[in-house]
């Protein structure tokens, strides 16, 4: 299959391969409307998560974009803008994700 032709699945794409890179290139539209597909988005891993947050999670071996909310002290929940099938908020127990950041900033390819 070519380039131009396949199917992108929704997520990040590492912008430099790095044990945890610091800026990811948006893959989907799951995130709208304040980032959108193409977007570049940069980490600040310095700052404190709190409920709402854009952030970067690891979840079997991938890179999610979501926006993180508490459910209680075992369980988070975490977030699209724009859900859909293949986005919707995803539950999971403590130990069953990684917090790579916060998002810190973000900027558009013209």
């Amino acid at each position: 299959m070519s380039k131009a032709t396949r199917k992108v699945k929704p997520g990040l794409s590492p912008v430099l391969e790095t044990t945890h890179p610091l800026q990811y290139k948006v893959n989907g539209d799951y995130m709208e409307p304040a980032i959108i597909d193409g977007d570049e988005i940069r980490i600040d891993a310095s700052t404190a998560i709190k409920n709402g947050d854009l952030c970067i999670f690891t979840h079997k071996g991938e890179y999610i974009l979501r926006r993180f909310y508490i459910l209680d002290n075992k369980t988070v929940e975490l977030r699209a803008d724009k859900p859909n099938r293949e986005t919707k908020s995803i539950k999971l127990q403590n130990g069953k994700y990684g917090i790579v950041g916060r998002v810190g900033d973000y900027f558009r390819k013209a």
